[in-house]
């Protein structure tokens, strides 16, 4: 499992490596970041990823847009490190009770976050 990063500049999201499952629901695709608690659908995998983006986007916005993104993230179980960027403590994967398709990586670089693969 890889390692969840945010980096943060005056108590702003700027850039992040994050961990997204993709889970196959009965008629959807669900997009799940355990880590910030972001969740999204779509009718296949590539329309749940773009519904992810969204959403992650919008969360984004409104975080930084309220200056309080270390204080968000800690709510989250978040830990700051001495270097500006934050990274996760150990999240369960909560209560998802679908198979998993495939878990991605996305690169987030605000305002617009890319899959690195």
């Amino acid at each position: 499992m890889m390692e969840n990063k945010i980096l943060l500049d005056e108590n702003r999201i700027v850039g992040a490596h994050i961990s997204v499952n993709f889970y196959k629901g009965k008629k959807e695709i669900v997009a799940r970041s355990h880590c910030l608690r972001i969740t999204a659908c779509g009718k296949n995998l590539e329309d749940a990823k773009a519904e992810f983006k969204q959403a992650l986007s919008l969360w984004i916005d409104t975080v930084n847009a309220d200056g309080d993104a270390e204080d968000v993230l800690e709510n989250l179980g978040w830990e700051l490190t001495s270097s500006a960027a934050t990274t996760a403590k150990s999240i369960d994967n909560d209560d998802v009770e679908l198979p998993l398709l495939t878990n991605k990586s996305i690169e987030i670089q605000t305002p617009i976050p890319t899959w690195t693969n």
